[in-house]
């Protein structure tokens, strides 16, 4: 599996802003995960994966957004590059 699709996977289950939910494009976070996808390395932890995507969140979206916001989707796409990495 490639790294954009499982970043792509994580951040849409979580949909961080609530955007999916009100049928906005299935497409609405894939810059935000190919952002992510191409700044984090296979060996990055949790919290460095969570730190990385509040960034490009609070980038994007002109709001400061926690890393705790992202702790699960960053459990989550770490999971997933043990699995398939």
């Amino acid at each position: 599996m490639e790294k954009f699709s499982i970043v792509k996977k994580a951040i849409d289950n979580a949909d961080p802003c609530g955007l999916l939910a009100f049928h906005a494009p299935l497409d609405e976070y894939d810059n935000e995960s190919a952002e992510i996808a191409a700044m984090i390395s296979d060996e990055d932890s949790a919290e460095e994966i969570a730190r990385i995507c509040a960034n490009v969140f609070s980038r994007t979206f002109a709001e400061n957004v926690s890393a705790d916001k992202f702790r699960g989707v960053a459990e989550e796409i770490r999971c997933e590059f043990d699995r398939f990495m």
